[in-house]
Order: C-alpha cells, then structure tokens, then sequence
C-alpha cells in the first residue's frame, strides 16, 4: 500500500485512482490544497473516479449526495470539501454500463 497526494482546485477536481483507494485527508501544504489517498499496491483491473468539489463556506450550494471530507481553513478563508458518489471506471477511466 502507498499514500499518494493529489492537488485540488478550488472548484471541481476529478481524479481517476485504483478501486480499493480511501480518502485520508484534506489540507493546505506550501500554499496547495492537497488531497491524500491511501492506494493498494499492484495493478487493478478497475478504478474509481473521484469528483471533488471545493465550496466557499457563505452562500455556498451543495448537493445533498455530496459526501462532506473535510473543512480547510487559512487566514480568513474558510472552504469545505465534498466529494461525489464514486463512480468504477476501467482502465483510464471509461465508465462501467
């Protein structure tokens, strides 16, 4: 198993990881929004797509299936990370009928 990073927008990310990837954390490093995953070793014969949305805490509209990861605060800033229902993909990243 291996932790990977992943840099997130402050908008919508989507990220295509193995099926078996988990959701670690969510943080600020060096000025980047960055997004952990812990990944089984070894070729898969799936993966997963993650969307990930960014949303300012004010104001802000939010899917009710969004799944909430984590809240980022940095000076007077304040964003809060959703992710959506994951979607199983094959290969780089055609989705699965």
């Amino acid at each position: 198993m291996k932790i990977r990073r992943y840099d997130l927008t402050t908008n919508t990310t989507t990220l295509i990881v193995p099926e078996g990837a988990k959701v670690l954390s969510v943080q600020v490093v060096g000025g980047k929004l960055s997004l952990w995953v812990l990944e089984e070793g070894g070729a898969q014969a799936l993966n997963k797509t993650l969307t990930f949305h960014v949303v300012q805490s004010e104001n802000s509209e939010v899917d009710r299936n969004w799944v909430y990861r984590d809240t980022i605060v940095v000076g007077q800033f304040v964003w809060h990370v959703f992710q959506e229902p994951v979607r199983l993909t094959k290969g780089e990243g055609k989705p699965i009928k």
